[in-house]
């Protein structure tokens, strides 16, 4: 992080040391509002207009323009709120909604904080999750993690408040924020299933509303999800093998503060010591069953389904630099009554300086978020090809759609852009997602194999990756498409021209 950036986090800090009693507390928020903004702001403005160059990228512009129901592996929200992705496919329109999420979380965690703990603690949790938005991808791939991450931030504003006693009322509100943060992203089942359980922990009687209210939602986003995912393991099983769990683990340490700056590892693990000293709080025990859960469900994800890295357990990254502001201020006020006596907050806020300091610019060894899948841009020559030809095209690999008609696009020809609403896309008739094996078994699809264009991920399934192989034995070999750390490589085929 550059020098120049630590002006805008130093004097958030330092105008959130003015004592809230102050006659001038009320101008000193509007000020670190202000500075929070601008902050966040300054971090995301340079993702805005990164080209538009990779398959996910394009898939959810795609969803966001024309079929916000229409992804199988993310929920709906994030592309029913992207309303100026309707409108235009330029690169900077279409991450506005998502660089707003990024950075409302980090007002959400200046105001969160400051309820909790202090507005020290929601300075420190703001500074440090807004310098985490450029290696976060939400932004640059136009993610729902941001727009998730808000959710679990008004769950645990929700607890704060203990709003959950509240009888009938607390039970609505229960549901419609698990429901809320399943619809914002699948992996919020993790976020509501915690929340449940802090609520279960919770034995007063005027809570027993709430704590009923979130065992059928969570039951049916479950429910929903498997559903979801029985169809996902449809498509992917045509597809190769994406990650093994091994592979994950280092994914989470790149994906959380620790990655950005090794140091941080001591405000993270003295914020969980805070947040545990705290348990009997339900806000608390929420925000450490999320640190827990999340991570354990990617690794069974990894192990068991579609899982593209580690990167999914961002989700939480609000819920650490939260902790992390709570462990460091409470030591840092500690140690100033200690040594300041009266002038104990003046010395809490001195040494907070230097904590800063470190935390923004020593290093890490954490890496910027992972590209595993480029497919657009080698799929381009290829798709090019098919535009003229208009024979069929048999692939394994889900959303290769969108990344032909967005390379037709790119020529002017009618392609992604001229797509109508509900997406009926001049390949519908052409493109066929199949398993080799299938399409073999089935002489009608055979048929368009042995005249088509192929495009397929090797598969880990040994019979399945034969008869891939007989195909490019005997069909002209297009090229070789290498799609980075996650996928398997793709053979691209021309089989009206054999060997």
């Amino acid at each position: 992080m550059p020098s120049a950036t630590l002006l805008l986090p130093l004097a958030l800090l330092l105008a959130s040391l003015r004592p809230a009693t102050s006659r001038r507390a009320d101008l000193a928020w509007a000020v670190m509002l202000a500075i929070t903004v601008a902050m966040a702001c300054q971090q995301v403005a340079p993702i805005l207009p990164v080209p538009l160059d990779r398959d996910a990228q394009i898939i959810r512009v795609a969803c966001a323009r024309f079929v916000p129901f229409g992804d199988w592996n993310h929920p709906f929200l994030s592309y029913l709120l992207n309303v100026p992705a309707r409108f235009s496919s330029d690169p900077t329109i279409v991450r506005l909604v998502p660089a707003l999420w990024a950075v409302l979380d980090t007002v959400a965690l200046l105001i969160l904080g400051a309820r909790i703990a202090g507005r020290p603690v929601g300075a420190l949790a703001a500074i440090w999750f807004a310098v985490e938005i450029p290696r976060r991808i939400a932004v640059l791939e136009i993610g729902d993690w941001d727009l998730a991450g808000l959710v679990l931030l008004a769950m645990v504003d929700w607890l704060h408040a203990d709003r959950q006693a509240r009888g009938a009322r607390a039970a609505v509100e229960t549901a419609l924020l698990i429901g809320w943060g399943f619809v914002s992203s699948y992996l919020m089942v993790i976020g509501g299933a915690a929340m449940s359980a802090a609520l279960w922990l919770d034995r007063r009687p005027e809570s027993r509303a709430a704590r009923w209210a979130s065992v059928p939602a969570v039951a049916a986003t479950g429910l929903w999800l498997v559903h979801v995912f029985t169809h996902g393991a449809e498509i992917h099983a045509t597809a190769g093998g994406v990650s093994q769990w091994q592979n994950v683990l280092p994914e989470f340490w790149s994906e959380w503060p620790v990655g950005r700056a090794t140091v941080m590892v001591l405000p993270m693990g003295v914020g969980v010591a805070w947040a545990a000293t705290r348990w009997r709080e339900a806000w608390a025990r929420l925000t450490l069953l999320a640190l827990a859960l999340v991570p354990l469900a990617v690794l069974g994800g990894a192990a068991g389904s579609h899982v593209n890295g580690g990167y999914y357990v961002g989700l939480v990254t609000p819920l650490w630099t939260l902790i992390a502001a709570g462990g460091t201020w409470a030591l840092l006020r500690r140690a100033g009554e200690a040594i300041g006596g009266m002038r104990g907050p003046l010395v809490s806020g001195v040494a907070s300086v230097p904590v800063l300091w470190a935390t923004l610019l020593l290093p890490g060894t954490g890496h910027a978020p992972p590209v595993w899948s480029d497919v657009h841009d080698v799929v381009a020559p290829w798709a090019l090809r098919t535009h003229e030809d208009t024979r069929p095209i048999l692939t394994n690999i889900p959303g290769l759609e969108t990344n032909i008609l967005w390379a037709w696009d790119r020529q002017g020809w009618p392609g992604f852009r001229g797509v109508a609403f509900p997406m009926e896309s001049p390949l519908r008739d052409r493109l066929v997602t199949t398993r080799c094996l299938t399409c073999a078994a089935d002489p009608a699809c055979a048929a368009k194999q042995a005249d088509g264009w192929v495009m397929f991920w090797r598969s880990d399934d040994p019979a399945e990756q034969a008869c891939v192989d007989a195909w490019a034995a005997r069909c002209d070999k297009v090229g070789v498409l290498s799609t980075g750390q996650w996928y398997r490589e793709a053979v691209q085929l021309d089989c009206r021209s054999p060997h």
